[in-house]
């Protein structure tokens, strides 16, 4: 079996996540830990509405079962496979000829449940990441904790 492509997510320095209580977290300057990559599996929930944009070509929006964060929006877009539809909060819009709806809409449905898998794939990935960074940064403070008791220790017993 051939690996799968990485899922496009968004860069966001490592330094500023943390795993808070088993979630992970964004910690920016000023502002209070936020759950990142937090959009749920989504699913498309109801048919809201449709536009003609000219003959032949139907814009039809679908309600999310929830709002997609922009990292699910992006695994989303990289992973479309060419269908002509985009992410907008809790809709997604899918341009598309009227006589290709129910064959695009059966593609737009495995082009959200691959995004779904992607986007869980690469946070386990990221969440894997930060924890080990954590371990690791954890650990070198108890280090320098430790050399510095060790020196202090060292400096007390100095006679003169």
């Amino acid at each position: 079996m051939s690996p799968q492509p990485a899922a496009a997510m968004p860069a966001v320095p490592l330094e500023l996540l943390t795993v808070r209580d088993g979630v992970l977290c964004l910690v920016a300057p000023r502002h209070p830990p936020a759950p990142y990559l937090a959009t749920p599996p989504l699913r498309i929930a109801a048919k809201n509405n449709f536009v003609e944009l000219q003959p032949g070509l139907v814009a039809y929006m679908f309600a999310l079962s929830q709002v997609a964060d922009a990292a699910w929006a992006e695994v989303f877009a990289a992973n479309a496979g060419g269908l002509a539809a985009e992410i907008q909060g809790a809709q997604v819009e899918l341009r598309c000829a009227p006589a290709e709806l129910e064959a695009s809409v059966a593609k737009l449905k495995e082009a959200v449940a691959s995004a779904n898998r992607k986007y869980a794939e690469a946070k386990e990935r990221l969440f894997v990441r930060v924890a080990e960074l954590e371990q690791k940064r954890r650990e070198q403070e108890a280090s320098a904790e430790e050399r510095a008791l060790v020196l202090q220790q060292q400096f007390d017993r100095l006679k003169l």
